[in-house]
């Protein structure tokens, strides 16, 4: 699940924040109340941490018109989240979530890592988490790996396949990529919609054909570039 802070058409409901404009105390007030229900729910038993508004599963669900379509499917989730919640689903649960291209991004970041962080200390047999990474912010990229390797323990980081339409080949990104190297870290490429969106707008082409083209490209611009021979202790995981 991506936080928005655009409150865009394609933010999932649960997760779609009122416009920030320039309140950037407001928009985190409303990531941490966000948070801190869904610590709350498992906490509680309650499944993972998509809460209400999840009804065929986490990532771009849609609007929350979409969400209220679903409704049905909701009894049937109790069903799965009670599996969930005895451990019976899976052995082990992986929470990640890209920091997205926001103003407030190496915030939104630290708080996402802090709650995937105390959500695995929690919960160390149930869940994983990859921290989320402020590229946009070089130094602040370094830091958060530093933060979240170290004091936060955490699995890996994930990075979206393209970032603000550049390439992971990017030569800004690449001393935070040699960082990760030297750390032997395991790095998941989320994938996103692609740069030239239009011709993925309709029928749900943008998740079903726009994101593994961008894994994909992603993915060849770094075989192609040499990266992954100049970088071979990084450990790829691709979404």
């Amino acid at each position: 699940v991506r936080l928005r802070a655009d409150g865009g058409e394609h933010a999932p409901a649960r997760c779609r924040v009122a416009r920030w404009g320039d309140d950037r105390d407001a928009g985190l007030r409303e990531l941490r109340r966000h948070r801190d229900r869904a610590l709350a729910a498992v906490a509680s038993g309650g499944g993972d941490h998509c809460g209400r508004g999840r009804v065929n599963g986490c990532g771009n669900a849609g609007s929350s018109r979409r969400a209220r379509a679903g409704r049905g499917d909701v009894r049937g989730l109790a069903a799965q989240r009670a599996e969930i919640a005895a451990g019976k689903a899976y052995d082990a649960r992986v929470r990640a979530v890209g920091a997205g291209a926001t103003r407030v991004q190496a915030e939104v970041a630290r708080l996402c890592n802090d709650a995937y962080a105390e959500l695995a200390a929690r919960h160390p047999t149930r869940f994983k988490g990859f921290a989320s990474i402020p590229m946009d912010d070089p130094d602040g990229a370094l830091r958060e790996l530093d933060r979240a390797m170290g004091e936060l323990r955490m699995q890996g980081i994930v990075v979206l396949s393209n970032i603000n339409g550049r390439a992971l080949t990017d030569p800004r990104y690449r001393p935070f990529f040699e960082e990760c190297d030297r750390r032997g870290v395991c790095v998941f490429i989320h994938p996103m919609i692609p740069v030239a969106s239009e011709p993925f707008a309709e029928y749900v082409l943008g998740p079903i054909i726009g994101f593994p083209f961008d894994t994909t490209l992603a993915v060849a611009k770094l075989c192609y570039s040499g990266m992954l021979r100049d970088l071979p202790r990084i450990r790829w995981v691709l979404g």
